[in-house]
């Protein structure tokens, strides 16, 4: 029985990102102001809404990872990448999720929006070490070179994938949405 209610709810759970991509598109794009270049902004359903520096995130333990995937004109690439990991980060915020049911993770996903509008959804399930616990990293190092220009301060690294598509780069702001919540409302 339990095993079929997580399955419904993976199941709206994914329906809502499907909405949420379909709605963000492109019109939410979101310009770096003077005051926050080079940092990123998390918010909404956390306990502690933060802008973080690139100074404050590297603080965190990091990782470097290996990833090959096809790129947009059809090459295959292989670089190397050095970052945290998305749910180290997200642990600073306090995602709003219920320490008595670990599952309500599955019901939060991250809405990550780059300087140029370009934006990436993801499950807050994909990253948590209770389900999917994917090496998800917020990369600020290239093949040993540091991010720059359009691609700083942070690209979102997701080994495993096959294509490019959610390696956005140049990330301003990740907000942390509730399917619960929006389904409810």
């Amino acid at each position: 029985m339990r095993k079929d209610i997580l399955i419904r709810l993976f199941v709206v759970v994914q329906l809502v990102l499907v909405i949420a991509i379909a709605a963000a598109g492109r019109s939410s794009a979101q310009e770096a102001s003077p005051e926050t270049a080079g940092s990123i902004e998390i918010f909404g359903a956390v306990g502690s809404q933060l802008t973080l520096s690139l100074a404050d995130i590297q603080a965190l333990p990091s990782e470097t990872v290996e990833v090959d995937y096809r790129a947009d004109d059809g090459t295959d690439v292989h670089h190397s990448y050095t970052g945290v990991r998305l749910w180290d980060v997200m642990q600073l915020v306090q995602p709003a999720i219920d320490p008595q049911a670990p599952e309500s993770s599955l019901y939060l996903y991250l809405v990550l929006t780059a300087k140029d509008g370009y934006v990436v959804v993801l499950s807050m399930g994909e990253i948590d070490p209770e389900f999917g616990g994917q090496p998800i990293l917020l990369a600020w190092n290239e093949d040993d070179q540091a991010l720059s220009g359009e691609y700083s301060p942070l690209v979102l690294v997701t080994p495993g994938d096959q294509t490019e598509g959610r390696y956005i780069h140049g990330i301003v702001s990740i907000e942390v949405r509730s399917a619960i919540q929006e389904a409810a409302g």
